[in-house]
């Protein structure tokens, strides 16, 4: 992986999620509620996802799914751009993608790997789902063909 591609790369998560600035004004009382309701939805999110039994349980919980985790993450993030909890459950995310992904790799589930990562890169670019990204292209270009 060359630094241009990894600094293409990681230009993309400036454009997944508004400026990581708090609110201009204060939260309201119902806003507080709201983004800590939400949160605590989220983490358990996360914890259903890390023991989803498939790649399509763990993508309705994470991205697809009503009420899913990414819908969630961008409620608090709109509400409060520069919540540490958020941040950590979009980094989280991530990273969980990135494991389930390189254990469909391991299978040698190319279209499976491909599509979880593009799921992961919607939460967050790390060089872990680069590299998955790039593994699974060189490996079946075929599925990478649209890029």
């Amino acid at each position: 992986m060359s630094y241009r591609e990894y600094a293409q790369d990681q230009a993309m998560n400036g454009l997944l999620w508004p400026p990581a600035q708090p609110p201009g004004q204060p939260l309201s009382a119902e806003q507080r509620q709201e983004i800590d309701d939400v949160l605590y939805l989220a983490k358990d999110a996360v914890s259903q996802a890390v023991a989803a039994k498939s790649a399509e349980e763990f993508s309705a919980i994470m991205s697809k799914g009503a009420n899913n985790l990414h819908d969630m993450l961008t409620r608090v993030r709109q509400l409060d751009g520069a919540n540490a909890q958020a941040l950590g459950l979009t980094t989280e995310a991530a990273q969980a993608y990135a494991n389930y992904a390189r254990a469909q790799m391991a299978q040698n589930k190319f279209a499976e790997t491909y599509r979880l990562v593009l799921e992961g890169q919607n939460f967050e670019h790390t060089r872990e789902l680069l590299r998955l990204r790039q593994d699974v292209c060189r490996r079946s270009p075929a599925i990478c063909a649209g890029e």
